[in-house]
């Protein structure tokens, strides 16, 4: 009876890590791994977090790995929209707002718009510091708020070899100047997209904080829900006609 066993084939040789490459490769992933939890506990501000920080911020900065922690814990902060009211060419009137969950899907796009709020925000705050922040009930803690202008942006510049090292007055002055240049730019850049989309002849702009209502509030009702109008607190309003941009 002839033999119908197949002849298998000899195991090629194996490749395995040195102990010194898998030593090397567990301290680099351990590094990664700490610097994805260093990013959350600096909010914290603790001198420990704040030297960790330090430590992996350019790591972290390089691999994009600092994102908007704040927004979501361990206090998550208000959230910002930009309202809009416009004058069309028949006399018409028609108001809207970016973010917009009803008319931007998939949800993607309204992350999206609800980014460039945040971002016009971010550059408002640059300027003109955190502005109003909802006052915390009776025995409440007091949230952290900056009412000066940031200037934070300018610590640890070092000087430049060869470049003229201007005071730190005169570097906060330029600073301060090229914010407000670019809070200025974006928001022509918004009221020129809507002048167009809705063929429109003016636009006012509003730029609105959306507070986070305080548990003690909601637990005694003063506030009924996330959306109740003393969350809304205006930051800024200008209008925009064709002629103007």
């Amino acid at each position: 009876m002839p033999d119908t066993r197949q002849a298998t084939a000899p195991a090629g040789p194996t490749t395995q890590m040195s102990p010194a490459l898998k030593i090397v490769l567990s301290v680099l992933l351990a590094l990664h791994v700490t610097a994805l939890v260093v990013c959350p506990w600096s909010i914290e501000r603790s001198p420990l977090a704040g030297r960790m920080w330090n430590l992996f911020r350019p790591y972290v900065e390089a691999a994009f790995l600092n994102h908007g922690y704040h927004f979501f814990a361990p206090q998550p902060g208000p959230s910002h929209l930009v309202r809009y009211e416009l004058e069309l060419t028949d006399g018409k009137k028609l108001a809207g707002e970016i973010p917009n969950l009803k008319e931007e899907q998939p949800r993607l796009l309204y992350h999206r718009h609800f980014m460039l709020t945040e971002f016009l925000n971010m550059l408002y705050g640059n300027v003109n510091g955190d502005g109003p922040v909802a006052a915390p009930p009776a025995g409440g803690d007091v949230p952290a708020a900056n009412p000066a202008p940031r200037v934070d942006a300018l610590a640890g510049i070092e000087a430049v070899p060869g470049r003229e090292t201007l005071p730190p007055s005169e570097q906060a002055q330029r600073f301060l100047a090229a914010q407000q240049a670019l809070f200025d730019a974006y928001c022509r850049s918004y009221a020129t997209h809507l002048l167009r989309k809705y063929d429109a002849q003016r636009v006012t702009l509003r730029l609105v904080r959306h507070n986070l209502p305080y548990p003690q509030e909601l637990a005694e009702r003063r506030v009924k829900s996330l959306a109740d109008a003393s969350l809304y607190v205006e930051l800024f309003q200008k209008s925009y006609t064709a002629e103007d941009l």
